[in-house]
């Protein structure tokens, strides 16, 4: 700890001090000299205080008075101006019992210059000026923002403190009529995310297609419109099987003589042509994992042994034992044997019981191997667990009928997660109301943390079985971490079907998403509901030969005998040409044809296609109707124009799929619908429609400037003076279109911009930890660092300690770099002295724990004596356990780093470490 560290460490006790007292009347008395002033002067208007103190009626409150000012007079004789930085003198009767008069006088030397002269006479101490001292000098405005909410928060210190809330409407307008489509129909959003068109908020990027050259690309949505509508449609798609609700003037893109034209709904007639999504490409970022696990204490065998030796020579019985731990008899048995580990609370009890001295630091572990971000061992595991696993409390159930497949779970548990999975055979066939038909095994993966793991970030993969669906961490992943969990989704639920790939599910959510997740690999699905009896399900199904390749090879079957099908399903001879067929109109093509000057009889097999009588497949397209085209197109000098259309036609992003049914739909309902300005279009279920007329246009920005000045408002009002500046953060280009405006005060310094994905508290906690290059000798930022970098020492490579006993032993041998101690730490070393056997104990008790304890040389040794004997203890001293490990640091040459509870590391530093710890210097 520097020197003005300390002396702020100081201040900040004697001001707590000083808060805590409270007088009768106004008999506290409060001077504040400046830097130099002549104290002749104060003592002056003291003695003329004095006088007038003897006007007041109390009599009681005129003595204390009287005797303060007394008292503050003698002891400025021993000064003949203020020192340097000023100073400040408080005095007054602090007694608690109105029968006793207790006169203190308190005397602070501030760290800081204090340019203020002032007496006040008061119930309380005035303190203001001191503790203007406190406030941190490098704070930061901080913003999050996006087109729909912002928060504003001020970092001083270690602490941030939300002071505006705002959230505009400017991107939720209502209106009527128009076309829109149902809620909950999926659009596929660039960062991988797959929303309901109701969630999609104003300045989110989603996929939409270039009808010019025919590519699925990434496009701004600048609003979204909601409606009600009496008139709609189910629309069914064929080849691939994928379905939509439109309203009746909502407009599709159809493959027509002239290339792409736009249909509405109400006029799609069945056997129509309609341009999908057939391949979305999405690279993904890793996703970091949230959740922290917690520590716990692993023993060994030979420590296992010294509890059992211990236990037996205190003659205690295990039975006795588990009833003084609050656990079963069997725990303590099978903890004895090394069979299981008690939590880390139970094995710290089981020692203070024996009387035996733990040594935490030798066993302390994560038992949970939780990677940074998702990982592809991770996501197949919850690609497994999101098939045919369930959450039972602290543990996860997966259940299979095939050996093979039960240690490839294994295997992975440990390899993902560090955790060994415990496996039972179940054999319940038979048993009234199982319809289980053969033995089956069951998985089980015992950990709180990995249970909790799924409870508080992914708890959509143990969802009830119609609401389960596949986690937003996977869906904005790299290609090979969602890879991974499909198999492993596959690999659960998955199953071979005359030669196509199938998976069932109860959730139509779940099955949506993962017929658009298998087209980032160009895999085309299609996704309908199955025909079974009871709760219905969704099944995805996938058929054509270039998809089964594809899956097999970005994804494919651990069991061997579905691989084996997969393969013969993959290798067969004939391609399933009703799905990779071209977008265009063939009488499209033989227009380009015929403007070459070519015929009908030029290409082979090709005259029912060039009538629009029959659509042609990929393969047969590139076979007969390309290499044609091309060669005439080079001979005559039109071969940039040729590339250019057949690039088009053999687009590897759009596809068609043809109508099949259309069911219409009765009854005035809610429907949503979005502006994609530069696109105008957006992908929806797969299907590539029209996105909204934008005739509020206008409106709207008028609306969002408005909302920008309210933020520009209010950060005037709170970040225009005493900040160092503001940073600035939010999902989407909202904050960046801020920025632009500036519709803030020019003082206002913008230190930097961040890309959050939240705009609440948490956004706020984001974006710090994203702008530690930006804020990096902050005291919050360095606060986390050292948390960080201590817990990294303790877990990994043992230069740290924690626990009052060890740091205490590590600073008395030096061994200790660096005491850390929280500012919050409650409690007191306390020295005691026996009035029985002479013994002087030196014992730590809680802040406010009235409650002596008995001796430890001659006391009790059992509960029953506990009952009967009162403390012989007489306590001789009181001091702060936080100040005598620092005065030990500082006595031993180590550094001191005072750890505040405001920050989410600070406390739980508190909480984990109980609040005290030590870098070391070796092991």
């Amino acid at each position: 700890m520097d020197e003005e560290s300390k002396k702020k460490y100081e201040l900040k006790k004697q001001l707590e001090v000083l808060r805590s007292m409270k007088g009768t009347g106004t008999e506290l008395i409060s001077v504040y000299m400046p830097p130099g002033y002549a104290v002749h002067e104060v003592a002056n208007k003291l003695r003329e205080e004095a006088g007038q103190a003897s006007n007041i009626k109390s009599k009681s409150t005129r003595k204390n008075v009287t005797d303060a000012l007394e008292r503050i007079l003698q002891h400025l004789k021993l000064y003949r101006q203020a020192p340097e930085n000023g100073m400040a003198i408080f005095c007054g009767n602090v007694s608690e019992n109105p029968a006793r008069t207790d006169i203190e006088l308190y005397t602070v030397f501030p760290h800081e210059k204090i340019n203020v002269q002032l007496y006040r006479c008061d119930s309380r101490f005035f303190l203001e000026p001191l503790e203007r001292l406190l406030d941190v000098k490098d704070s930061y405005g901080l913003l999050v923002m996006d087109g729909r909410e912002a928060t504003l928060a001020v970092l001083r210190g270690t602490n941030v403190q939300i002071v505006r809330k705002l959230n505009s409407t400017a991107h939720a307008k209502i209106r009527k009529g128009g076309q829109c489509l149902a809620p909950d129909t999926m659009v596929a959003l660039s960062d991988g995310r797959l929303l309901p068109v109701g969630s999609i908020e104003a300045g989110e990027w989603i996929k939409g297609a270039d009808l010019s050259r025919f590519e699925v690309g990434d496009w701004v949505c600048s609003d979204r419109f909601e409606t009600r509508a009496k008139k709609a449609y189910r629309i069914v798609a064929h080849a691939p099987k994928m379905e939509i609700v439109a309203t009746a003037w909502h407009r599709f893109f159809t493959v027509g003589e002239n290339g792409a034209r736009e249909t509405y709904a109400k006029d799609l007639k069945i056997g129509d042509r309609v341009l999908v999504a057939k391949k979305m490409r999405h690279e993904g970022k890793g996703v970091k994992i949230g959740f922290k696990p917690t520590f716990g204490l692993r023993l060994d065998d030979a420590e296992f042994e010294k509890l059992r030796e211990k236990r037996a020579h205190l003659g205690l019985a295990q039975a006795k034992v588990a009833q003084m731990l609050g656990v079963s008899q069997m725990a303590v048995c099978r903890m004895e044997r090394g069979e299981i580990q008690l939590s880390a609370g139970k094995i710290r009890e089981m020692y203070k019981l024996y009387g035996m001295w733990l040594e935490e630091g030798k066993f302390i572990e994560q038992p949970l191997k939780l990677p940074h971000e998702y990982t592809p061992q991770l996501a197949y595991l919850l690609g497994v667990i999101s098939g045919d696993g369930s959450l039972d409390g602290n543990r996860v159930c997966i259940y299979e009928s095939y050996p093979k497949m039960v240690e490839r779970y294994e295997d992975i548990v440990q390899k993902a997660i560090g955790i060994k999975a415990k496996t039972y055979k179940v054999d319940k066939r038979g048993q009234k109301g199982c319809f289980a038909k053969k033995e089956y095994y069951e998985m089980r993966i015992y950990s709180k943390d990995f249970a909790q793991f799924i409870k508080s970030e992914i708890p959509q993969i143990v969802a009830s079985s119609d609401t389960r669906c596949v986690p937003q961490q996977i869906q904005k992943s790299p290609l090979r971490v969602q890879a991974a969990f499909l198999a492993g989704l596959y690999d659960a639920e998955g199953y071979m079907h005359a030669r196509r790939v199938e998976i069932a599910m109860c959730s139509l959510e779940m099955m949506r998403q993962l017929q658009a997740i298998l087209l980032r690999f160009g895999i085309r699905a299609s996704c309908g509901q199955k025909k079974v009896k009871g709760n219905p399900q969704w099944c995805v199904s996938i058929s054509d030969r270039e998809s089964l390749r594809s899956y097999a090879r970005e994804i494919g079957f651990f069991r061997e005998d579905k691989a084996k099908k997969l393969r013969d399903a993959a290798e067969k001879a004939i391609n399933n040409q009703h799905v990779e067929q071209v977008p265009v109109d063939g009488r499209e093509v033989y227009a380009f044809a015929k403007s070459m000057d070519l015929k009908t009889s030029n290409f082979h097999a090709a005259s029912n296609f060039f009538r629009n009588k029959k659509p042609l497949g990929r393969e047969a397209f590139l076979r007969n109707i390309a290499p044609v085209l091309l060669a005439r197109a080079g001979a005559i000098g039109k071969m940039e124009l040729a590339q250019k259309l057949l690039g088009k036609w053999m687009s590897e992003g759009v596809g068609v799929a043809r109508i099949a049914q259309k069911v219409p739909i009765r009854g005035e309902r809610e429907y949503v619908d979005l502006t994609v300005p530069n696109a105008f279009n957006f992908v929806a279920n797969g299907f590539i429609v029209h996105n909204s007329a934008n005739r509020y246009a206008r409106l709207i920005e008028e609306s969002i400037e408005l909302y920008y000045k309210r933020i520009g408002d209010q950060m005037d009002a709170y970040f225009l003076t005493g900040l160092k500046g503001v940073i600035v953060g939010g999902p989407g280009p909202a904050k960046d279109d801020f920025i632009k405006m500036k519709p803030f005060n020019y003082q206002i310094k913008v230190m930097g911009v961040v890309d959050t994905g939240y705009t609440d508290e948490y956004g706020v906690r984001e974006l710090m930890a994203k702008s530690t290059d930006i804020i990096a000798g902050q005291e919050a930022v360095k606060e986390r660092a050292l948390v960080e970098r201590f817990i990294k020492e303790v877990v990994s490579s043992g230069l740290a300690t924690y626990g009052e006993a060890s740091v205490r032993e590590a600073l008395s041998i030096k061994k200790a770099q660096m005491l850390l101690v929280s500012e919050d730490l409650p409690y007191e070393r306390v020295t005691y002295a026996c009035q029985r056997c002479a013994a002087q104990p030196i014992m730590n008790v809680k802040k406010g724990d009235e409650k002596k304890p008995l001796c430890p040389a001659c006391g009790t040794q059992n509960e029953s004596d506990v009952k009967k004997q009162d403390s012989t203890l007489k306590e001789i001293s009181r001091e702060n356990l936080a100040d005598n490990l620092i005065a030990l640091a500082e006595s031993t040459g180590a550094k001191v780093e005072v750890i505040s509870s405001n920050t989410a590391e600070g406390s739980q530093f508190l909480q984990m470490f109980y609040g005290v710890g030590a870098f070391l210097r070796y092991r």
